[in-house]
């Protein structure tokens, strides 16, 4: 599906701040990053599907992320 149809109708945007492990925290899930340890990153995401979420730069997706677990 195409991610923008997506983001038009569903996406919650948050802006979380990359832990120390290389992480950030969402509705009690933690989702690795290649973002900077302490850099604050756009994610959004559906809220009725946490199997993936997406961080934004500038209005684009720049990462597609997975849980550790959830």
């Amino acid at each position: 599906a195409d991610l923008a149809w997506f983001e038009a109708l569903f996406l919650q945007r948050e802006e979380r701040t990359v832990t120390k492990y290389g992480s950030v925290k969402l509705e009690g899930n933690a989702y690795r990053t290649t973002a900077a340890s302490g850099s604050r990153v756009e994610i959004r995401y559906n809220p009725f599907d946490l199997r993936t979420v997406w961080r934004f730069e500038n209005g684009h997706n720049v990462e597609t992320l997975s849980p550790k677990r959830l």
